[in-house]
């Protein structure tokens, strides 16, 4: 069964403002929207992650760079995963890795991106790990 990602998109806005009613505000940052600011000239600012961060992530992307095809989770470590298991999984795998090699923090600072590219993504948001 196929599905457009936008279901899931929209289903799952409500809980940063569930996760932020129920703790301090300052440390769950919704990224990118909490650290780029666009003013109405145009200019834009990254601020540093300060807090936990919720981003929206691909899991395709992170399945394909840690070769998901060749040796999924399932194989690995001989349990059963849902594909939405196995997505949450890559993810959270991809992260680790990313964090372990220094290599995770440039991904919020999104240095590589144009000023025009910087603003897109302080006013449309950015899927983390597509840069």
């Amino acid at each position: 069964m196929s599905m457009n990602v936008s279901y899931s998109t929209h289903a799952g806005l409500p809980w940063p403002a569930a996760l932020r009613q129920h703790t301090d505000r300052g440390r769950i940052e919704c990224s990118p929207y909490d650290h780029i600011g666009a003013s109405v000239s145009g200019e834009t600012a990254v601020r540093p992650i300060g807090g936990h961060v919720v981003a929206e992530v691909y899991p395709k992307i992170c399945k394909e760079r840690l070769a998901y095809k060749a040796s999924s989770p399932s194989m690995r470590y001989d349990m059963t995963l849902s594909d939405h298991e196995t997505d949450a999984f890559a993810i959270a795998e991809w992260a680790q890795q990313r964090d372990l090699a220094g290599a995770f923090a440039p991904y919020f600072r999104l240095e590589t991106l144009t000023p025009q590219e910087l603003r897109t993504a302080a006013l449309e948001g950015w899927v983390l790990g597509c840069l």
